[in-house]
Order: structure tokens, then sequence, then C-alpha cells
């Protein structure tokens, strides 16, 4: 996520949560990837295509299991670090605590983009489905078809009647535990393919 990408992010009405010193902060320019290993993560995740997302989410376990998963640049997870950082230096809260305070909460859950997305394809974005810790404990194990139903009933109501959620094409799931950065608050990943949205859901979301 670049600035401009910040940018472009307030203003179609995205970064609710998203406070102006963290979004400079986290959107400081960064060395190039040359493929090295950061932060003991590996540095070569590939781009995710819409049926990467598919396959990765009927079956996660074993591609997991055979070191596939998605991921996010280096680049990316350089600036997760930093997010990570500037919640501790400036607001002396975690990275938890920052979800459940700045989130918009919808009687128990949340869909908000995601501010170090994993490393997609144009036209894909990667959204994050919250739920709140006083409703759904952290180690929650959430069924992926309930999931996807919670994130289209909350497209729907930022669509409000422009288009059906239908038309909006998400690949939605719970990363596998050893995946899961903040295991306190239960959490699914939601990608929208937004370039193949009918402008009508496009312009909404």
């Amino acid at each position: 996520l670049s600035l401009a990408g910040v940018q472009d992010l307030e203003h179609r009405g995205m970064c609710r949560w998203l406070t102006a010193p963290l979004a400079i902060a986290i959107a400081a320019p960064q060395a190039e990837c040359r493929g090295r290993i950061v932060s003991g993560r590996c540095a070569l995740h590939r781009p995710y295509s819409w049926e990467d997302l598919k396959a990765h989410a009927a079956n996660q376990s074993a591609r997991y299991a055979a070191g596939e998963y998605p991921g996010r640049s280096p680049n990316g997870n350089a600036m997760y670090d930093r997010y990570k950082r500037w919640c501790i230096e400036h607001g002396r809260i975690s990275n938890a605590d920052y979800v459940v305070r700045y989130v918009r909460w919808h009687g128990g859950s949340a869909l908000e983009p995601s501010l170090a997305p994993y490393l997609l394809d144009d036209g894909i974005e990667h959204w994050i489905l919250w739920h709140h810790p006083n409703k759904t404990p952290g180690d929650t194990e959430l069924d992926p078809a309930s999931e996807a139903a919670v994130a289209r009933a909350l497209v729907a109501r930022e669509i409000k009647g422009e288009a059906s959620p239908s038309d909006v094409p998400l690949v939605c799931f719970q990363n596998v535990p050893p995946l899961r950065s903040i295991p306190t608050i239960a959490h699914s990943h939601v990608f929208l393919r937004v370039g193949s949205m009918l402008p009508e859901a496009r312009r909404a979301i």
C-alpha cells in the first residue's frame, strides 16, 4: 500500500479506521526488494490470482503443509511491521487493541480494507472480516459459508441498493492457526474481485 494507495482509499471512504499520522507512517518509501528474507518471513511470495485464492480456500491445510499460501511482498511485510511499531510508539496499544478501537463495528462484525494486503493480481482487493472478541472468542474456528454470508451482508450495507451483493464476487477464508497474526481476534480474509464487478457495485464499494 503506497501513499497514493492510502490517498485512493481515503478518497473512496474506505480508510475509516486509518488515522492520518498512521497512514503517513506506514506508507513511507521503502527499499527495493532484492529477494532477501525479511523478518524471518519468505520474501518471495508470488501474486495470487483469483483461481489461486479459490483453490487455497478449498484446501488450505494441504496447501499450507506443502508451503503454498498467499502472503505479502517484502515491502508489504515491512509496512505491516511499521504499522505495529507505530501502534506501540504512538498509542501504546497492540495491533489487536487498535483493531478493536477503530474499526466500524456492526453487530459484532466489521468488514474493512486490509492495511497490509497480500500480494494479489490486479483487480483483486484484500479486506478483513473482523469479529469483536466480546462476541466471538479469538480462537473460534469460523465457518467459511457463514463468513461469506456475513461479508455479503456487510457489502450490502455499503452498497445500499446500488447493486446486488451477488454482483460482488468474493472469496473468503480464515487462515490456518500458524498464519493468524492476530490470534486474539477471530477474523477471515475476504477477497473482492473488483475488476469484474458491475460499475454500480464498484462505485458503491
